[in-house]
């Protein structure tokens, strides 16, 4: 039990700091989380290297390891941003949601039920698509971090 409220204030104490600085809170994360995979990187190629006996997976092991050591470079030195990732990966979250509700409204005309949650995907899609846009800038990333951390401290030290 205690353990829990820790983790609400640690949270919450982590969320004001994302909002009194968010673009070094997006710079914190995106080192931290190079740091981890290229850690990770290092650990699967001693693992292809010892497991040669597959040679085909320990192959693969291997080319996965070397692009997650140069993507993890990459964060670390932040010659890119964690927000690079994470806009990208909201932009085309909401590109597969418009889609998808599209479909769903097209294939299901005539029933109310299917076709409302087909209006619903696209407008949730459009929200992904908008924020996946936002994302790319790591002050507003970095804000909704903050919010999402904060709000979680709360829950957690609430409940």
């Amino acid at each position: 039990m205690v353990s829990k409220k820790w983790a609400g204030l640690i949270s919450l104490i982590l969320g004001i700091i994302f909002l009194i600085s968010p673009v070094g809170g997006v710079k914190a994360i995106s080192m931290f989380s190079g740091i981890i995979l290229a850690l990770i990187g290092v650990w699967m190629i001693l693992n292809a290297l010892k497991e040669r006996y597959y040679r085909r997976l320990s192959l693969f092991w291997f080319i996965f390891a070397i692009l997650l050591i140069l993507v993890g470079a990459l964060l670390a030195f932040q010659i890119i941003l964690i927000s690079t990732f994470a806009g990208f990966w909201l932009y085309v979250t909401g590109l597969l949601f418009i889609i998808a509700g599209f479909i769903v409204v097209l294939s299901a005309w005539d029933a109310h039920v299917t076709r409302t949650l087909g209006v619903m995907g696209i407008l949730v899609g459009l929200i992904y698509f908008v924020v996946g846009i936002l994302a790319f800038n790591p002050v507003f990333l970095g804000v909704i971090i903050g919010i999402i951390l904060i709000i979680y401290g709360l829950v957690i030290l609430f409940s």
